[in-house]
């Protein structure tokens, strides 16, 4: 193997790696922000509820059978995934979970770049009396879809990048190999004519 197949072979495979790691760098920034993002629309959501439970309960008797009415319609709906109401005594009011659609994200990037925001929890009264705790979780399927197509994305760009600047850098590169004498490089000095023409004007 030639020392110029032996250095094009290592710069390749440490464009690869460049290439790996700005991709799982870029994709653990997003992950990352993109958790804070759905734990603040917990927070609110479960605010949000307990803003109309509060209202509600102040007025109405707030049994389990009315609890339901409140919480279930966004669960049929896709906004929320899992709620949980627990009374000051420790009684489960109303706990349930709505599945998931599967998105297009696969398992192993699931696995490598895993969003478990923070639930949003909010205490819920009845006038002046303490009713519960809420907790709330919102879908993540659309987060890791949305996740999964951005890296997508940018490996394709990278590597389109990577395609057109790969002709024209490996030419330079050999073009720096290459001894003088050849790829139509005469050897000689600049400013002198080469030796065929010297002679011909001698015999002039």
């Amino acid at each position: 193997m030639t020392l110029y197949k032996q250095l094009w072979i290592a710069i390749v495979i440490l464009l690869s790696i460049i290439f790996m790691g700005s991709v799982f760098t870029s994709s653990m920034s997003a992950q990352q922000y993109m958790e804070k993002s759905v734990s603040g629309h917990n927070q609110n959501y479960a605010n949000f509820l307990a803003l109309l439970l509060n209202n509600d309960c102040a007025v109405e008797i707030c049994d389990k059978a009315h609890l339901e009415t409140w919480l279930k319609p966004p669960m049929d709906q896709g906004y929320i995934s899992t709620i949980r109401l627990i009374s000051p005594m420790d009684e489960v009011l109303f706990d349930d979970q709505a599945p998931e659609k599967p998105g297009s994200a696969p398992q192993w990037f699931k696995s490598m770049f895993p969003i478990a925001p923070t639930p949003g929890t909010v205490s819920i009264q009845a006038g002046w009396t303490p009713l519960g705790d809420l907790a709330l979780t919102t879908p993540v399927e659309t987060v890791y879809t949305e996740l999964w197509e951005g890296s997508n994305k940018l490996t394709v760009l990278i590597l389109d990048h990577h395609d057109h600047c790969r002709p024209t850098g490996q030419h330079r590169f050999k073009a720096h190999l290459e001894p003088p004498g050849r790829g139509g490089d005469t050897g000689q000095r600049p400013g002198r004519a080469p030796v065929h023409q010297n002679a011909r004007a001698l015999h002039l």
